[in-house]
């Protein structure tokens, strides 16, 4: 089963993981750390250190607007050349603008997502639920099996540029 990481346990990286927790095994990371694991499932740890969500191919980012540059600037020395990065913002040219420089002259890929649900509105399932792809960075195969996924979890996949998203 793939590994993949998710960056922030507030209510939307809840979600997320409610997403992905039945296909993968999941690390969460948040800094402000993680209580109560026992709900959540045989595939999902809790990362003691920062360094454990590397270890994953596959890094969603589900943190505050305002602190994802930061982030990804402090969490810019563990990126290797086979990560893909996921953000999951409501918007998209400042995680554009953001990965751009982060990224320049590296070979970490990135994928733009803006998953248009919430706790509220996912609680009874993801089916229809409208899910922004922008391909980004991130390779063909990849994007394509990534978008493949989401709509196998009946998400309303659409695919825009951040431009015309925001």
């Amino acid at each position: 089963m793939k590994t993949v990481s998710i960056i922030g346990f507030g209510r939307f990286g809840q979600v997320l993981h409610r997403l992905l927790k039945d296909d993968f095994s999941v690390v969460l990371y948040d800094k402000a750390g993680i209580t109560g694991a026992s709900h959540l499932g045989i595939n999902t740890r809790i990362a003691k250190d920062i360094r454990e969500v590397f270890e994953s191919d596959v890094i969603f980012y589900a943190v505050p607007i305002p602190a994802f540059e930061e982030v990804i600037k402090a969490h810019k020395q563990y990126f290797r050349p086979d990560h893909l990065l996921i953000d999951v913002l409501s918007v998209k040219m400042h995680p554009e603008s953001v990965l751009k420089k982060c990224l320049k002259g590296t070979k970490t890929r990135a994928l733009l997502t803006h998953p248009m649900f919430g706790p509220d509105s996912s609680k009874s399932g993801f089916t229809g639920l409208p899910f922004i792809i922008d391909r980004f960075r991130a390779d063909k195969s990849e994007y394509a099996s990534w978008k493949k996924y989401f709509e196998s979890k009946k998400l309303h996949v659409i695919e825009m540029s951040a431009r015309e998203h925001d």
